[in-house]
């Protein structure tokens, strides 16, 4: 029996970040999608695999089987398994973690923590802006790994915070987020 790559994933949850990253490379994973509601997050079998009862979760068949959670985590995995353009050189990989750790953490609560977000992201997005204003993508002329996860927490302030973020004065910025929202489309579960 040769190995395999599995998915657990969920909509309206971080793994649809990676599953709209694997059909950006075309990577042969396959995805189990949870029924969150009636509890398949909570069953023997998926604690087993993430024991946080979270998705997204990876588990690989080789070597007697292992599991991998948390989105950032396994979309490096992903990217360095699967993906030909991710770094091969130590700083590149560092920089890959930078923006994936911004995104999940930094980004991600100054969007969602409304007590965070007034104070927070004003500077954060004039800092995206200035970024934005050189590179078409976050790490520059292509398309990554990491615009999956800052272009996807991107996409909330339009999704869902559109009357309370100005974008008027962050032209760069958007049309980034234009860039992300175009490709989300055209690599959207189906």
């Amino acid at each position: 029996m040769s190995a395999s790559t599995t998915l657990y994933s969920a909509p309206n949850s971080r793994g649809e970040l990676v599953e709209w990253y694997l059909r950006e490379i075309g990577a042969d994973v396959n995805v189990k999608t949870l029924d969150m509601k009636n509890g398949e997050h909570k069953t023997a079998e998926f604690l087993a695999i993430n024991p946080f009862g979270k998705v997204p979760a990876l588990h690989e068949s080789d070597d007697g089987g292992w599991t991998l959670f948390e989105s950032g985590a396994i979309l490096m995995y992903l990217a360095e398994k699967y993906d030909p353009k991710y770094p091969k050189d130590i700083r590149g990989r560092a920089k890959v973690a930078q923006w994936m750790l911004f995104a999940n953490s930094t980004l991600s609560m100054a969007l969602f923590v409304e007590s965070m977000r007034e104070r927070q992201m004003p500077g954060m997005m004039e800092v995206l802006e200035q970024h934005f204003s050189q590179h078409p993508f976050v790490m520059g002329d292509e398309f990554g790994v990491v615009d999956v996860v800052v272009g996807g927490y991107l996409s909330f302030v339009k999704k869902f915070l559109g009357d309370k973020v100005d974008m008027t004065p962050y032209p760069h910025l958007t049309q980034y987020m234009d860039r992300i929202e175009g490709r989300e489309k055209r690599y959207a579960r189906k």
